[in-house]
């Protein structure tokens, strides 16, 4: 943190720190499980449309 960050900041009040939540391990997994799901909407929509339903 820089000394003008420091300065902004007020004392007490916990700053939340995006660098540190993008780089977390839940954030990736959050982002594997709305690629399947994506890809299983993608792929069900398209069966669908052409006329094969399961």
């Amino acid at each position: 943190m820089t000394v003008k960050e420091s300065m902004i900041s007020v004392p007490g009040k916990q700053q939340l720190n995006w660098r540190r939540v993008l780089q977390s391990p839940l954030y990736d997994v959050g982002q594997f499980i709305l690629l399947i799901i994506l890809l299983f909407w993608f792929f069900a929509n398209s069966f669908e449309q052409i006329g094969y339903n399961w």
